[in-house]
C-alpha cells in the first residue's frame, strides 16, 4: 500500500452515494394515517376499499369490531371522523 493510502485512508462510504430505502409489502397509494376517536381506531385501506374499525379500549389488544364499504369507496384517501353525540 502506498504512503498516500496509508496516510489518507478514506472509507467508501464517502464515495457512495446513500441508498433509498425499499418498500417492504404492498405498492400503490397509502391511505391516510388512523384516526381515534372515543375508544374506536378507523383505519382506511385503499387495497381493499374499506376503512376498517378496531375497539383500542385496551391497546395492547386491539379488538376489531367491524368494516364498512357499501360499495361507495373508492381508494380512500381521505377521512373525517364526527359524531353528533359526542
Amino acid at each position: 500500500m502506498s504512503k498516500f493510502k496509508k496516510k489518507f485512508h478514506i472509507p467508501c462510504e464517502c464515495f457512495l452515494p446513500p441508498v433509498p430505502p425499499l418498500q417492504i409489502g404492498p405498492t400503490g397509494p397509502t391511505g391516510p394515517g388512523p384516526i381515534v376517536r372515543l375508544q374506536f381506531l378507523y383505519v382506511a385501506n385503499p387495497g381493499d376499499d374499506t376503512v376498517e374499525i378496531y375497539d383500542i379500549t385496551n391497546p395492547i389488544i386491539p379488538v376489531r369490531v367491524g368494516e364498512f364499504n357499501g360499495g361507495n369507496l373508492d381508494q380512500p384517501l381521505g377521512m373525517a371522523i364526527f359524531s353528533l353525540f359526542g
